[in-house]
Parts: C-alpha cells; structure tokens; sequence
C-alpha cells in the first residue's frame, strides 16, 4: 500500500509542473459584460460600443496558462 502511495505521490509531482494553470471568470462579469449586447442579438444592427468593450475585456480576462514542456 505504501508502494502503490509513493509512486502515485511521484507521478503528481511529475507531471503537476506541466498542467495548466486557468484563473476563473465569475458568470456575474460574463452576464454584465454581455448585458450591452442583449438588444444587438436580438434584433441586429450596429454593434454598440459597449458590446465590443465588453467582448474585448471578457477576452481579455480569459486567459490560461500552460507550462511548456519543452
């Protein structure tokens, strides 16, 4: 049992420098940053300006990291 342990502790200390690290997104700031696109979904026409601000800040926002394995 203490093999089995020690070789499952091993492993996760090889691989965990290698998995990817993803900082979270709260669905209240996806909700508030998508609110100005509601009507522009709905019924089309110009993109409002606060749509494309709040696309942009949400991609912003969305960014993982993952450690090269090279």
């Amino acid at each position: 049992m203490v093999g089995i342990a020690a070789k499952i502790v091993s492993m996760l200390l090889v691989v965990a420098p290698y998995m990817a690290s993803v900082d979270t997104i709260a669905c209240g700031q996806v909700a508030n940053s998508l609110a100005p696109c509601v009507n522009y979904m709905k019924n089309g026409g110009a993109v409002p300006a606060g749509c494309c601000n709040g696309v942009k800040a949400l991609n912003g926002a969305a960014k993982t990291k993952v450690a090269a394995a090279y």
